[in-house]
């Protein structure tokens, strides 16, 4: 995780500073965020009966530090014991598509990285499929809301985009058996790449600790599967009109 840290670091000097896509173009025209299931890789369709397109698959983050790392087997984990079926895609000339451990901080999409607050706790990666790795799938989580039209970046005093949803900024998500790649935690990759092991605990909720501010889980039951919903873990910072997942803020200094 620490090596793909850096194909991040690798990257950002190539482009301006600027931190790759959370999402890519499938068909042209729609954009294909994680709900969708993100897009595949390397280069083919998270869709099986999706066309194929090359050029613009390649914009998503796990087929843009490709250049950086040359190795997609480096994105699995040898901790999780079920690997959740996805069809391969049926698209002529796609290439094979490979299993994926790890998930990129959607809030962090196109962003500048001299623009991340603290970038010794800011997550760059995690493990935000637990114990599971899943084919084809280069997923963004949390991700920032983009339901509107025009360009879609991390706005710490209101919505990622134009129009779109104005109380919430981004959405997060979880994949079951239980949230634990390793033993009541996961392995996370800071902007600054460094890795540390996170220990979630158990049962910890986070409006009891007040964790949210590296907690991404409000609430996880005794055996680390998702336990419950709570505003708890999205916050709103003075002056601003939406809120965004606390623990994959860009702007927050933390503990």
């Amino acid at each position: 995780m620490k090596q793909t840290g850096t194909a991040f670091q690798i990257y950002t000097a190539d482009y301006d500073d600027n931190l790759p896509s959370a999402y890519a173009y499938v068909t042209g025209a729609t954009e294909r965020y994680w709900w969708n299931y993100g897009f595949s890789f390397p280069n083919g369709s998270a869709d099986a009966s999706t066309g194929y397109i090359d050029a613009e698959d390649s914009i998503g983050w796990a087929n843009a530090i490709q250049p950086y790392m040359k190795n997609y087997d480096i994105l699995q984990t040898t901790s999780p014991t079920n690997v959740a079926g996805v069809t391969a895609s049926t698209v002529a000339g796609a290439p094979k598509q490979r299993n994926a451990n790890f998930q990129f901080n959607g809030l962090l999409s196109h962003y500048s990285q001299t623009a991340i607050s603290s970038v010794s706790t800011t997550p760059l990666m995690w493990q935000g499929y637990g114990k599971v790795q899943v084919m084809g799938m280069g997923r963004s989580n949390p991700r920032l809301i983009c339901n509107a039209t025009g360009p879609c970046r991390f706005n710490p005093t209101g919505p990622a985009q134009p129009g779109a949803n104005l109380a919430l900024g981004s959405q997060f998500g979880y994949w079951g058996p239980t949230q634990w790649a390793f033993k009541q935690g996961v392995i996370i990759t800071n902007t600054d790449t460094s890795t540390k092991f996170i220990n979630f605990g158990r049962g910890m909720s986070n409006a009891a600790e007040g964790l949210n501010l590296r907690h991404p889980f409000v609430n996880l039951n005794a055996d680390g599967t998702f336990g419950a919903t709570s505003t708890t873990s999205v916050c709103t910072l003075a002056g601003a009109t939406t809120a965004y997942h606390c623990a994959f803020r860009p702007d927050l200094d933390r503990p």
